[in-house]
């Protein structure tokens, strides 16, 4: 029997060969990345539907809370809105049966704010953005106030609020307009 012996050398050992993860094919890659916007997809859509069934339980709370006063029905509501769209503001203008809506009410990032001007305005799709909502019952939306002309009504909101854009949502009942959010 024979024993042989290996001299080793002065300086650096080599370093013992690492197992390199496997390389996986573009097919599979290409699957695992889209299984992952998928469920990445899905916990957003999951969130946002608890975010709304959370939202409708705390309203409908308001509203078994105070069955015969409105404000804090309106309040939550516009609370909820701001929150759920993501807005700097949210308010509820409420129409009524003179051909008129009014501010009920607004919220901005500090919460509730005080209405400014309560007067009900006329409803006026010339004269005011709310208004082409209402007459339209169509969602309008106005992404930037600067590179448009700006009614008379819409540049004292946008001085009062610091609006910039804006999105009108009506409130339909029975195929008819009752407001605005």
């Amino acid at each position: 029997v024979s024993v042989s012996s290996i001299a080793m050398l002065p300086g650096p050992r080599p370093e013992p060969a690492k197992s390199a993860a496997p390389k996986q094919e573009p097919s599979v890659a290409s699957e695992s990345a889209s299984l992952k916007r998928q469920l990445k997809a899905a916990r957003l859509q999951t969130r946002e539907a608890l975010e709304r069934q959370t939202a409708t339980a705390d309203i409908l709370k308001v509203i078994a809370s105070s069955p015969s006063d409105l404000q804090p029905v309106f309040n939550a509501v516009v609370l909820t809105a701001r929150r759920l769209l993501r807005r700097e503001m949210a308010f509820i203008l409420l129409c009524g049966d003179d051909a008129t809506f009014r501010p009920v009410a607004i919220t901005g990032a500090e919460g509730l704010v005080q209405i400014l001007n309560p007067t009900p305005i006329p409803i006026d799709p010339e004269a005011n953005f709310p208004s082409r909502a209402i007459v339209s019952k169509t969602n309008q939306q106005f992404p930037d106030w600067s590179v448009i002309d700006l009614p008379d009504e819409e540049r004292k909101i946008r001085e009062m609020y610091g609006l910039s854009s804006a999105l009108y949502l009506p409130m339909l009942r029975g195929g008819e307009c009752i407001g605005v959010l």
